[in-house]
């Protein structure tokens, strides 16, 4: 029978926790899907932001400019419309103020260098306010101030006249209202007469003569109104005393003022008297005389005369 060496349990299970100190230490788990990475690796990952790609370039963009052409991780960007600095090197680079032509730098100027000169020169054909530049052997003149006294500021709505606009037309036009037309009155004429037009345009018509048209009255002269003054209540009134018929015979014969008339029927034979005023005529009907009086009358002229008048 073999030797047989027994090993108690606690000599096993201190073995047995040594070595899982060590698997722990020394190894680690399997695990379905995933693999040990080196210390580079682990390092280069740390370095990777969350979130990133292969680099590849999408666009560049230029403000404003279409100058930039992308292809695959290539963008090209074209500059051949722009200038180097170095072609910059003579740009106008202004330097400040002097007071005279005379004050400006004869030492030390480079090519571009502008000042403003305050006082006029005859001499140099500088205007006050002129700017000049250093071209590399003299000050060239760039600009000066434009004279703009003549002128006027451009409003919209505004139109220059091909005449000469004066002050004096200006007040003229100030003092013409809104729609006003040209009023010049050459003759005015009341019934026929030319009335005189005094220096203001202006005709002064006599009304003295004239009165107020009413609806329903016409005028009469003065010698109509007296002769209607003259007429009593009783003018043109006439009585009437008899009235007869005859059917179909003659029914008088009538005289007036010597005139012989006969009346037939149908007809009215009306006896009539008035004794006062002036006597018109004598009426004789059937042989009787009858005279006829009124106290005013007015003739057909003067009635005509009358109408004519209004």
């Amino acid at each position: 029978m073999a030797n047989t060496k027994h090993v108690s349990v606690e000599l096993l299970q201190y073995f047995k926790g040594k070595q899982d100190a060590f698997n722990a230490e020394t190894y680690v788990a399997k695990e379905s899907g995933k693999r040990l990475m080196t210390d580079a690796e682990g390092t280069k990952l740390s370095g990777i932001e969350t979130g990133a790609q292969v680099n590849v370039i999408e666009a560049v963009a230029v403000a404003n400019e279409s100058i930039v052409t992308v292809s695959g991780k290539t963008a090209t960007i074209d500059l051949s419309a722009y200038a180097k600095s170095a072609d910059l090197s003579t740009a106008y680079r202004y330097k400040g103020t002097v007071a005279t032509y005379a004050d400006l730098p004869a030492t030390g100027q480079v090519a571009g260098d502008v000042y403003n000169i305050e006082a006029a020169d005859a001499t140099h054909g500088i205007n006050a306010g002129d700017n000049v530049a250093w071209n590399g052997t003299a000050w060239d003149n760039l600009a000066g101030v434009v004279d703009l006294s003549g002128y006027v500021e451009k409003e919209a709505g505004k139109g220059l006249s091909t005449n000469d606009y004066t002050d004096a037309e200006k007040t003229k036009l100030a003092g013409v209202a809104t729609g006003a037309q040209v009023n010049v009155i050459e003759t005015v004429k009341v019934d026929g007469t030319a009335l005189t037009i005094d220096a203001n345009k202006a005709v002064d018509i006599d009304l003295s003569g004239k009165v107020d048209k009413e609806t329903g009255k016409s005028l009469i002269s003065n010698t109509e109104i007296t002769r209607l003054s003259n007429m009593s209540d009783e003018a043109n009134k006439t009585e009437v005393t008899a009235v007869s018929f005859t059917a179909g015979t003659k029914v008088a014969d009538i005289s007036i003022d010597g005139t012989a008339t006969s009346i037939y029927a149908p007809t009215v034979a009306v006896t009539a008297e008035k004794n006062s005023g002036t006597k018109l005529a004598t009426v004789t009907i059937n042989g009787t005389a009858t005279e006829i009086y009124m106290d005013a009358w007015a003739s057909n002229s003067d009635i005509d005369a009358m109408f004519a008048s209004e």
